[in-house]
């Protein structure tokens, strides 16, 4: 079993240490938040790329066979 070394600080470096510890756990819970953030911006700009992609494939101008040719012509007439 791995023992864990218990750091003994001078009294005078004391505030020394308690600061680094403290800039160290501020900057590990902002990394972690900074993460979280940009892992949430990149899923919804995804969600956006790929729901237009598809709303697209809906659109007369990207039907080559004419398959939606009559709803366009109702669309563009403004009748739906």
């Amino acid at each position: 079993m791995v023992e864990q070394q218990q750091d003994k600080v001078p009294l005078l470096l004391w505030p020394f240490w308690a600061i680094w510890r403290l800039l160290t756990l501020i900057l590990g819970l902002t990394g972690r938040l900074v993460a979280v953030v940009l892992g949430l911006v990149l899923m919804a700009g995804g969600h956006t790329v790929e729901s237009h992609r598809h709303r697209r494939d809906y659109w007369p101008a990207h039907d080559p066979a004419g398959l939606f040719a009559g709803r366009a012509r109702h669309f563009l007439a403004g009748t739906i």
